[in-house]
């Protein structure tokens, strides 16, 4: 993560969750959510995000694996980080 200037960090990311069956999961696709915008006292220390997501599934949901995949970007920089992950829902 690179810093502004004046030690501004901004983070944000997209986040698109996929049906086991390969369809979008519904409601599952966002675009730039904020995760930070802020100047950083001690550049060395962590921080958390301002984003809070929540994933919840309805009964007459797929049985299956869903994928979710996220691309976080350092909005300073110009950098970005894809990541991957899986979920498994089972009667």
């Amino acid at each position: 993560m690179d810093l502004s200037a004046d030690n501004r960090a901004d983070i944000s990311f997209d986040i698109e969750v996929t049906s086991p069956d390969g369809s979008p999961y519904d409601g599952g696709t966002h675009k730039n959510i904020q995760a930070f915008d802020s100047q950083i006292p001690e550049p060395k220390r962590m921080f958390n995000s301002n984003a809070v997501l929540v994933l919840e599934f309805d009964p007459d949901d797929q049985i299956g694996t869903y994928n979710i995949s996220m691309l976080v970007k350092d909005n300073v920089s110009g950098q970005e980080l894809p990541l991957k992950e899986s979920v498994t829902l089972e009667k």
